[in-house]
């Protein structure tokens, strides 16, 4: 276990330390806050309109979609930055020799990067619950929270700061020292919110009547569905991220980035795909053996239609416990195989 655990973080500072990581996570929590802009162009109504939930919900799909393509690219990149490049730099026998089964390196991998990747989505995803609170104004005199527009920004450039200072005085890179403490300062910002109700009153206390306002109209400091929807969002990414690792033990960047593309159009569109194959074979439009191809297809890609929950949310649908659970065990299921798969692959991968 302690070597699990060494391979663990030694990918996990390796990979936030990469330009790439600190600049796919700023862009993707800058274009999450920026995108009520888009959403005010389209829903161009007056105050009032009842349009403003409508806006908010365009504001999380438009946000959830970030999370997952910025996932995908992360994957690609740290995978092939900590599996592909160390085979062809012969650095992974270094490791590998020092008494380390194979296994362990794969799945001490790709827990490493798939923490690295978890921060980054956990941090784009408070973003984007901060951007939705602070409300999407359709209209000029629609009311926007400045504070918390003021927080993000705020983030952002102590971040900076700090990242100025250690690099100076310390000599530590000024990359890792400014995406590791923005994610914490991001964290503290979402925590405080999460304390403060939308008038700006503490939650939890007391009026001077003595009535406790505590309240479910009161604690609405958070878009709590918005945030189920993009925790299985992040569970799609960890499916990814499998993938990616099982790919880069024998791809180098381009064809990680292939195989990946590959297995997320067909997880987004595996099942029209079969449906489509069934109809044309019920029509004798198309040979009888289409169809066990597309079952097959269908069975090897990810399903990754399970995770995405932007109808359920423009629909004001509720997401079940249940179905939860159901999806992140669908999720474990594929990302053991995939990890299986690596093992293997890499198992017959010559290093030296």
């Amino acid at each position: 276990m302690g070597q699990l655990f060494a391979i663990i973080r030694n990918t996990v500072l390796e990979t936030i330390r990469q330009p790439v990581y600190a600049l796919v996570t700023v862009l993707t929590c800058g274009v999450i806050a920026l995108s009520p802009a888009f959403a005010a162009h389209i829903y161009t109504f007056g105050a009032g309109s009842g349009m403003e939930h409508s806006a908010e919900r365009m504001v999380a799909d438009l946000g959830l979609s970030t999370v997952l393509m910025a996932g995908l690219l992360l994957a690609v990149f740290s995978t092939a930055s900590v599996i592909s490049q160390e085979i062809e730099n012969k650095t992974a026998l270094t490791v590998l020799s020092k008494s380390i089964h194979r296994s362990t390196f794969i799945f001490g991998k790709y827990l490493g990067v798939s923490v690295a990747i978890g921060l980054s989505a956990l941090t784009a995803t408070m973003t984007l619950l901060l951007t939705i609170r602070m409300g999407v104004a359709v209209a000029v005199s629609d009311p926007i929270d400045m504070w918390v527009l003021a927080g993000m920004l705020l983030v952002f450039i102590l971040a900076g700061i700090v990242a100025t200072f250690r690099n100076y005085f310390k000599g530590k890179p000024w990359i890792g020292s400014f995406i590791v403490f923005y994610i914490i300062f991001m964290f503290v910002l979402f925590a405080g919110f999460s304390l403060i109700d939308k008038e700006h009153n503490l939650l939890f206390l007391a009026t001077t009547d003595g009535e406790n306002i505590m309240s479910p109209s009161r604690i609405v400091s958070y878009d709590w569905e918005v945030a189920r929807a993009a925790l299985l969002t992040l569970e799609a990414v960890f499916i990814m991220a499998g993938v990616a690792v099982a790919a880069s033990t024998r791809f180098s960047t381009g064809g990680n980035f292939s195989v990946c593309i590959i297995a997320f159009l067909g997880g987004l569109t595996s099942e029209f795909v079969r449906a489509k194959v069934a109809t044309l074979v019920a029509q004798e439009k198309l040979w009888s053996s289409a169809l066990p191809l597309a079952k097959t297809w269908q069975a090897l890609v990810p399903d990754l239609q399970t995770f995405w929950m932007s109808d359920a949310l423009t629909r004001e649908m509720p997401i079940p416990f249940d179905y939860m659970l159901q999806a992140t065990a669908y999720a474990g299921c594929y990302i053991l195989a995939m990890l299986f798969v690596a093992a293997f692959m890499f198992e017959k991968r010559e290093v030296a």
